[in-house]
């Protein structure tokens, strides 16, 4: 996957050796926060919301994320409730 960028940039690239095009470090989470309207921020990752490799969700956000796009941070409640793909309800022990 060909990733650009520098140490000096959004999408931060490091390089090193006596071949300068082997990316040997990159940026990972990605987040653009909007203090003025919390509803307009943004995040990217590539492991996606899991980051498990056991689960459907791992690894699917790293499209979105070498394209360098980004997806909805959910802070209001009902945009959560009204964007889950599944719902847990997780009950303490007997």
């Amino acid at each position: 996957m060909a990733a650009g960028g520098d140490g000096d940039t959004p999408q931060q690239g490091g390089y090193w050796g006596p071949d300068r095009f082997v990316l040997v470090s990159l940026s990972v989470n990605r987040y653009i926060d909007d203090p003025a309207d919390w509803r307009r921020s943004r995040w990217i990752v590539p492991l996606g919301a899991s980051g498990h490799p056991g689960s459907r969700h791992y690894a699917d956000q790293a499209a979105l994320w070498a394209d360098v796009k980004t997806i909805p941070q959910w802070w209001d409640w009902d945009d959560i409730v009204a964007a889950a793909a599944t719902r847990q309800q997780l009950l303490p022990g007997a």
